[in-house]
């Protein structure tokens, strides 16, 4: 397993920094008063907020001469100028992986792995921990929400430390932690890891690194599979249908839903989320597995009241408008995460009209890998309009093509689907599409975000010019 031992002392230069991940260790340094500088393809309000929290924006301008090392993101070119220039330098050059991992190599962490529910948990295990009275610190690689955004910055580096780890080329084997939630297990990042059995090889090896004495929260089926690969000593604790911390009850409310836990002995924990869907439940249930098995179940039942004020992540079923039509921001990409987000809508918008939804697959490889089973999570809502494909790491030429050839297959399916070769073309078939009551979801991984903020703002003008008139 190769774990970084610590970060070069002095000051950073972030290559990529307006990456998610990237933007909470610039964070993290800043915090730790190191002076931070950074750059990307271009400036935006991400970035700016970063500038307003101490960082040097450096531009084009190369790596600035007070800079000790390097990160850069795993989205950057080997050969990037900056990291060409960085390496003829002599600077120690590291993945952000290696970089946080290296940032929390002395600290106490708790990782949240899996293929979905990983930000979501990370949160919600930092906020329990601190409820619980703990000097808990966090790094989410998303926008931080409401209720952590709000911490001072040196919640973001205490100890314990909730981590999100991401299985994306492996890079959460930079880790040794104490405790672990496996949110799940499916078939993913097709271009890193061809198999689900190549998958699986690297949740072992994440397991095989857990702190001996430390815990693993998991699914009995991922446990089953993940147990022979922990150390000796490693306690393993379960948790959803069939296991030992289970989902007794929950009530949908208007603003998320009452869940309540039974865990091994049968005691019972009350939970309330302001996020609603099944899987916020066992996002809540695989935390309370983790924190009760480390700290211990009244810790966790002090800090369970603390999940009340957490609204979710940014762009996870983020409502940004509840208005004649509503509409909902929201990061699924997955056929596992849309046939979530598409139950969740259900249920936080019973009387809904319709439920809308344009989806932005998310790479060509992923679309076509899953395209069957994306078909059938999207057959659920009532018309899905479908955007050219977000290429990511990949050429992005054949991503219209792509994206054409999915909505015609749900159409042969028998699903409501229009292939729309633009953003334009999608605000124009929602313009006659939607009526009152409607609910819009704009679903994707992409710059699908941008388009869902200017029609909620736009749905917002005009009603609003409308009550003035």
């Amino acid at each position: 397993m190769k774990v970084s031992t610590r970060l070069p002392t002095g000051a950073a230069h972030l290559i990529g920094v307006a990456g998610y991940g990237m933007r909470g260790l610039a964070r993290l340094l800043l915090g730790e008063g190191r002076a931070v500088s950074g750059t990307d393809a271009a400036r935006g309000p991400a970035t700016d907020a970063l500038v307003r929290a101490g960082l040097r924006w450096t531009g084009a301008e190369g790596v600035p001469r007070p800079a000790a090392f390097v990160v850069h993101s795993a989205a950057v070119a080997p050969e990037h100028a900056e990291l060409r220039e960085a390496r003829a330098r002599g600077l120690p050059c590291l993945t952000y992986a290696a970089a946080l991992g290296a940032f929390c190599a002395e600290r106490t962490v708790l990782a949240c792995v899996g293929t979905h529910g990983k930000s979501t948990s990370t949160a919600l295990l930092a906020l329990l921990l601190r409820g619980g009275g703990m000097d808990a610190g966090w790094l989410i690689g998303a926008d931080p929400p409401p209720g952590l955004d709000a911490l001072p910055a040196s919640a973001r580096a205490g100890d314990p430390m909730a981590v999100e780890a991401c299985e994306y080329n492996s890079s959460f084997l930079q880790f040794r932690p104490r405790g672990a939630v496996v949110t799940n297990v499916e078939k993913e990042h097709v271009d890193c890891f061809p198999t689900e059995a190549a998958l699986l090889e690297a949740f072992e090896r994440f397991t095989a690194g857990i702190e001996e004495r430390g815990a693993l929260a998991a699914p009995p089926a991922v446990a089953a599979r993940l147990r022979g690969a922990a150390a000796p000593g490693v306690r393993v604790v379960t948790f959803g249908p069939g296991g030992m911390w289970r989902v007794a009850s929950r009530r949908a409310r208007e603003e998320g839903q009452d869940v309540r836990l039974r865990g091994p002995s049968g005691e019972e924990l009350e939970v309330r989320l302001s996020m609603p869907g099944e899987h916020n439940a066992l996002n809540a249930a695989g935390v309370v597995a983790l924190a009760c098995e480390l700290y211990g179940r009244e810790a966790c039942a002090r800090g369970a009241a603390a999940l009340s004020g957490f609204r979710g992540m940014r762009r996870r079923f983020e409502v940004l408008l509840r208005g004649p039509v509503t509409y909902v921001d929201d990061y699924a990409h997955h056929p596992t995460e849309v046939r979530a987000t598409v139950a969740a809508a259900r249920e936080r918008f019973p009387l809904a009209a319709r439920l809308i939804v344009v989806f932005q697959p998310h790479q060509t490889a992923r679309l076509a890998a899953f395209r069957e089973e994306f078909a059938a999570a999207l057959g659920a809502a009532d018309l899905t309009l479908v955007v050219p494909v977000f290429a990511a790491r990949e050429n992005g030429a054949a991503g219209a093509a792509a994206a054409a050839a999915f909505a015609g297959l749900m159409t042969r399916r028998g699903a409501a689907a229009e292939f729309c070769a633009d953003f334009d073309a999608a605000g124009r078939a929602l313009d006659g599409a939607c009526r009152r009551g409607d609910v819009v979801v704009c679903m994707g991984a992409g710059d699908i975000t941008d388009f869902a903020a200017a029609r909620a703002a736009a749905a917002l003008q005009a009603e609003d010019d409308g009550k003035e008139a």
